[in-house]
Formats: C-alpha cells, sequence, structure tokens
C-alpha cells in the first residue's frame, strides 16, 4: 500500500519495548513498516514516549505517535 509516508511493508516479528520514563520493559509485534515509521500491536505506552526498539542487539530510538 502507497500513502504519502512511503510504501509499507508487511512484517510479523516480536519486538521487545523500552519505554524511557517511567522505564518499563514490554513485547509487542511489528505488524508492518516503512521508511517513516512502523506499526506496532500489543504493547501499552504512553503516546509521545521515548521509546527503543530492541529488533537484536543494537536498539533503536523512536516516538510513540498516535
Amino acid at each position: 500500500m502507497n500513502n504519502r509516508l512511503g510504501e509499507r511493508v508487511p512484517a510479523q516479528l516480536s519486538i521487545r519495548l523500552l519505554s524511557m520514563r517511567p522505564q518499563v520493559l514490554s513485547s509487542g509485534l511489528l505488524k508492518n513498516l516503512s521508511r517513516s515509521g512502523a506499526l506496532i500491536s500489543g504493547c501499552d505506552l504512553q503516546l509521545y514516549s521515548l521509546i527503543q526498539v530492541i529488533l537484536g542487539s543494537e536498539p533503536i530510538s523512536a516516538y510513540v505517535t498516535r
């Protein structure tokens, strides 16, 4: 699917998420991604919080939106 944010690539990956404030470790399912973002389900994180997405050995910094 193409949209204003780029083409979405389907994915079904289990990931770990580390929220910085308050520091909470949770897990989620990465459903799809694009250059500008990703859809992650199964996690309960505060809107606009800084998170670390842990896919492998190198975490990726991101913000929770929508």
